[in-house]
């Protein structure tokens, strides 16, 4: 599990203008480090395999992959195991397995911390 340290600041506080009403937050994130973020949808067509081309790849495989299955038809058929392959996983692309065929669409998230 990698973890990172970060604050949260309000950017609206760093300011000396008092208006008489105040302005939302604006929240901003402040780390050490950077934050790679990769976001990907796969459509399964009645498939139990796709795999996920990165749009920009990792220096390394040393990421963190979360795939949840999204329900978009009126049967139940989102209601499967959704799992990562290690194996053919490589800085450019992943590939996720379906414990067994659905129609579907699944929402995957990549995202690397560097220290």
């Amino acid at each position: 599990m990698s973890r990172f340290k970060a604050r949260q600041r309000d950017k609206n506080r760093f300011t000396k203008k008092y208006p008489f009403v105040r302005a939302p937050k604006r929240f901003v994130l402040m780390t050490e480090g950077r934050i790679n973020i990769e976001l990907g949808r796969l459509i399964f067509n009645n498939e139990s395999e796709k795999t996920l081309v990165f749009e920009v790849p990792f220096d390394n495989e040393n990421y963190s992959i979360v795939a949840v299955p999204r329900n978009t038809t009126n049967d139940d058929s989102a209601q499967v195991s959704i799992f990562v392959d290690a194996a053919t996983a490589s800085a450019s692309q992943v590939t996720v397995h379906a414990s067994s065929n659905f129609t579907g669409e699944v929402d995957v998230v990549a995202i690397k911390v560097d220290k």
